[in-house]
């Protein structure tokens, strides 16, 4: 499972993939320690993610999958008072997540450019 986690103070995002599937059972919404994924001290919030179909999580569905119709979401553009049908994925974070995406709520003492190591451009290619 890819974690992607958002610093709100200089807009940067960090990614890691982990290992242990500690997530599993948390929703959209929930605050967690983040000593789960090596950062102690740290409080985060679950915003979002993806299953591993590419379907994006959204908030208010109970089900794993399912389809909604609906006229104003991300990624959907249609004409004015036009409804269309989207699939999306539930707000529970199963074995199927593929990306969780977090916001830092609460600041611990590490620094995030040591937990998360920046990648050089040979590393990238």
């Amino acid at each position: 499972m890819k974690i992607v986690v958002n610093d709100p103070k200089t807009g940067k995002s960090y990614q890691k993939e982990l290992e242990n599937p500690s997530l599993i059972g948390k929703k959209i919404g929930d605050e967690i320690d983040g000593g789960l994924i090596g950062l102690t001290g740290y409080k985060l919030k679950i915003t979002g993610g993806s299953d591993k179909s590419g379907f994006p999580m959204r908030k208010g569905i109970t089900a794993r999958r399912t389809a909604i119709v609906t006229g104003k979401s991300v990624g959907v553009r249609t004409e004015k008072n036009k409804k269309i049908k989207r699939r999306v994925a539930g707000e529970t974070v199963n074995p199927e997540t593929m990306q969780v995406n977090l916001k830092i709520t609460t600041y611990g003492t590490a620094e995030l450019n040591t937990v998360f190591p920046s990648k050089t451009k040979e590393e990238k290619a």
